[in-house]
């Protein structure tokens, strides 16, 4: 799970996420899914993964990205858990 905030225009960071986050994903060992939702400046993604390491190199990954981008503030990306439920 990751929490951060950005500036960004939502359509624009809808696309930098479509076009280079989600291929970032992709590559990554393990990776199952990602979510995202953004509510004004305030954004969570979650993302699923086939175990807590490739869930933690991931992270590692996406923050490294996040920091590339000066309106995209307080990366907080080091939550990992198990999913309790899904629907």
């Amino acid at each position: 799970m990751a929490r951060y905030s950005s500036s960004s225009a939502p359509d624009d960071l809808q696309k930098r996420v479509d076009d280079e986050l989600i291929p970032l994903y992709n590559e990554q060992p393990g990776f199952e899914s990602f979510n995202v939702a953004m509510d004004g400046e305030k954004i969570i993604s979650v993302s699923t993964w086939d175990s807590e390491e490739n869930a933690t190199n991931g992270g590692a990954a996406a923050r490294k990205w996040a920091e590339g981008y000066d309106d995209i503030d307080d990366p907080d990306i080091a939550h990992v858990g198990e999913v309790l439920g899904s629907a």
